[in-house]
């Protein structure tokens, strides 16, 4: 077996570097009883940033046989024995709970977690109230099939004064066959747990505090554009050209993404 040096600081000194990265093995990692650690995307671009800052010698590895994630495996028992001891443990899909962070590092830890089961975008509105005007709505979604994480999730971002919603997607229902643009096959419940509106620009903004952070570059991208084009007026004073030109640069961002890793994109959709 191939023995790699690993960056085990980026996880021990607790940095928010360290805190996203608990976010991102939360959902996307995977620990195995036999001790090795593994984090898989459909994602390369943010498997390979994450590899690098880890260790840049791992190879990626195909993580399913039709070849469409690839995953990092991981044999260090300091990373192991960190991340267990924020509740990242075995079989945790249906059990996760969500870790004790120190307060200042809960906007990488969010980030991170978003960037491995999340979604953020800007959706197009139909038509609607008094002047059937044409709107937008930016949004934000975690996916978890975890009850306790949800609820206690959703109760953190209250906290913070991010108003947000949990829909339990039940196993069979039409809606489970998408879920952040990715096909499942479900046997759970799926939690989703939505922040919209003026509350999701708020939390974007707090989660991207500053534009050098470790993020997805796919999303960090979409981020940027929410940022600088959703909140400069109100949204109800904005004439029915400027939202269809902001929904139409914002597809020049997702559509860029959409081929390269064939995630569904349509005009009245979004991808993140």
């Amino acid at each position: 077996m191939t023995k790699y040096i690993y960056n085990t600081e980026i996880f021990t000194s607790e940095t928010s570097e360290s805190f996203y990265l608990l976010g991102a093995f939360m959902a996307d990692g995977h620990i195995k009883k036999s001790g090795s650690v593994s984090l898989s995307s459909k994602d390369e671009d943010w498997l390979s940033l994450l590899r690098d800052v880890i260790c840049n010698k791992l190879p990626l590895q195909y993580a399913n046989s039709s070849k469409t994630v690839k995953a990092i495996v991981i044999n260090s028992k300091i990373i192991r024995s960190w991340l267990l001891s924020y509740e990242c443990t075995p079989q945790k899909s249906l059990t996760l709970k969500f870790p004790e962070i120190p307060e200042k590092y809960l906007p990488d830890f969010l980030r991170g977690y978003l960037d491995g089961d999340g979604h953020i975008g800007v959706h197009k509105q139909s038509k609607s109230g008094r002047n059937k005007k044409l709107n937008f709505n930016v949004s934000c979604e975690f996916t978890t099939a975890s009850e306790k994480f949800s609820t206690k999730l959703s109760e953190i971002l209250n906290s913070l004064g991010f108003k947000n919603s949990i829909k339990t997607i039940n196993p069979g229902s039409r809606a489970n066959q998408f879920i952040n643009s990715r096909e499942i096959i479900q046997k759970n419940n799926i939690y989703q747990i939505k922040i919209s509106s003026n509350y999701a620009y708020k939390f974007i903004n707090y989660i991207y505090y500053n534009d050098k952070l470790l993020s997805m570059p796919r999303k960090h991208d979409i981020a940027r554009f929410i940022l600088a084009n959703c909140f400069k007026h109100k949204e109800n004073k904005r004439s029915e050209t400027d939202i269809i030109d902001l929904l139409n640069n914002y597809h020049c961002i997702t559509d860029k993404y959409s081929s390269k890793y064939a995630v569904c994109v349509g005009k009245a959709n979004s991808m993140g």
